[in-house]
């Protein structure tokens, strides 16, 4: 049977903001209460609108660390944060993004990627 056949397809979803603004540990180290409880009420719900779609609702990502052969490096990267969804297609995934709280970030972005099944490896 074929892989679509049997499972929504997964999706990776990062949300990428502008370089050279705080990073997410700063934005939420400067958030006054009311703010953030309105950015967590924003999250919600997008949260309820998406509904099983969500399959990790994730978090902001911070710290980044790049790693070679050689060891690692500390930097800094546009991403800010991810969630991983389960839709039937992209179109569906996308659908599920319209609207998305993040998207209110000036000059904010999100990259959705379609996980691709590795062959041979079971699917989870």
């Amino acid at each position: 049977m074929e892989y679509a056949a049997r499972y929504k397809k997964k999706y990776l979803v990062l949300y990428r903001a502008p370089e050279g603004g705080p990073s997410p540990a700063q934005m939420m180290v400067n958030s006054t209460p009311e703010q953030m409880k309105a950015g967590m009420a924003a999250w919600q719900s997008w949260q309820d609108k998406a509904g099983g779609a969500i399959a990790e609702m994730g978090a902001p990502v911070d710290h980044l660390h790049t790693v070679t052969a050689s060891g690692s490096t500390a930097g800094r990267s546009t991403v800010t944060g991810y969630s991983l969804l389960e839709a039937a297609s992209m179109e569906d995934a996308l659908r599920v993004i319209e609207g998305h709280p993040h998207l209110h970030v000036p000059a904010a972005e999100i990259d959705v990627f379609e996980a691709v099944p590795m062959p041979g490896l079971e699917v989870g």
